[in-house]
């Protein structure tokens, strides 16, 4: 095993490490996709969702323009459409999903931030190794902790990732 202590190169050339993983998946997206493209497929499945309420109201509309008085509002279910209903559904689902959206969004933006910011450290703690010799020990393990961090906020990505997708094929 390398002595990180006595070893001339490897304590410098270690905190390098978080600045090529970070800088490598949230610049370079080598393993994840770009926050860019996660906005617009929410955005898509947005107007996908919005079209689907507004037809469904547009239903709505047309059948309350054609009711004389003697009609009811609503149907049984059965024989005659429930259209207030079935609206009334379609809006809380795309409601529940554009709020998970909306989450999912939030935490990409978070995991984005935090692999710039892992990256940051990483490139502080390769400086501090340069100029500051007893300090290359006490680098190395916060490096670890720091590329563990990285690993999690790619899996994390990928979750989000993996969530969006089943919500693109909702509905």
């Amino acid at each position: 095993m390398v002595d990180l202590t006595t070893s001339k190169w490897w304590p410098i050339l270690f905190p390098l490490v978080p600045i090529l993983i970070g800088a490598g998946t949230a610049y370079f997206n080598i393993f994840i996709d770009s926050q860019r493209e996660f906005r617009e497929r929410i955005s898509l499945k947005r107007q996908i969702l919005t079209e689907q309420l507004a037809t469904k109201l547009a239903t709505l509309l047309n059948h309350l323009r054609n009711i004389t008085d003697d009609q009811v509002l609503r149907g049984d279910g059965r024989e005659e459409a429930d259209l207030v209903g079935d609206y009334s559904q379609e809006l809380i689902r795309s409601f529940r999903i554009f709020h998970r959206m909306d989450l999912i969004l939030f935490w990409i933006r978070f995991s984005y931030m935090a692999l710039f910011v892992t990256t940051a450290i990483g490139l502080l703690g390769f400086l501090f190794s340069i100029f500051i010799p007893e300090l290359r020990l006490a680098i190395s393990y916060g490096v670890v902790v720091v590329v563990v961090l990285q690993i999690l906020t790619v899996s994390f990505i990928f979750l989000a990732a993996q969530r969006l997708e089943t919500y693109e094929t909702v509905g």
